[in-house]
């Protein structure tokens, strides 16, 4: 799934939503896909979605696909090298809301 797909509004939107309300943060990590469909941000079928959570001593790095030609675009790199692909770009939209 390409993030760039994603309803940003609607994604920005869950992640205000778990860090003001635990019960809804607590039904998005056990069920993400039923819990971001319900609210706009679609999910294709077959595809897992996996909730983790930065903190302040612990932080994850995401991997993106890796494309048939071995090899990053120079626009793939462009977003990775200065942090603005799909899901850092809303989460820091998110933030700004």
């Amino acid at each position: 799934m390409d993030g760039e797909s994603l309803p940003s509004a609607a994604y920005a939107k869950v992640i205000r939503r778990a860090w003001s309300d635990p019960e809804f943060k607590a039904r998005l990590i056990a069920d993400p896909a039923a819990v971001l469909a319900g609210a706009g941000v679609p999910v294709p079928p077959g595809v897992k979605v996996r909730v983790v959570e930065d903190t302040a001593k612990l932080m994850h790095l995401v991997l993106p696909p890796h494309e048939e030609t071995g090899e990053l675009g120079d626009e793939a790199l462009d977003l990775v090298v200065g942090g603005t692909g799909s899901i850092a770009q809303n989460v820091a939209t998110a933030a700004m809301l």
